[in-house]
């Protein structure tokens, strides 16, 4: 990048009032917490729907364990 260019943003927002400064800084907070939120939305909906973990971090032993296979009855 220049150092025109940059000079020439910066001073363009140098010059932007008080409440632009204000209104870009709520906006990055506002952003990281949608992102945060969105994050643990999708993790909650990747979850198995049965509410057994699977191998993951701390996944194994939750959830009942699974059915043993009926023998056949003899004859």
């Amino acid at each position: 990048m220049s150092e025109d260019l940059y000079r020439t943003v910066t001073d363009y927002a140098r010059s932007t009032p008080a409440w632009v400064h204000d209104f870009a800084e709520i906006g990055t907070d506002a952003g990281l917490l949608v992102f945060g939120v969105l994050f643990v939305v999708a993790w909650w909906r990747a979850r198995p729907a049965d509410g057994r973990g699977g191998g993951g971090a701390g996944g194994a032993g939750r959830g009942p364990p699974p059915r043993a296979a009926r023998a056949p009855d003899p004859e």
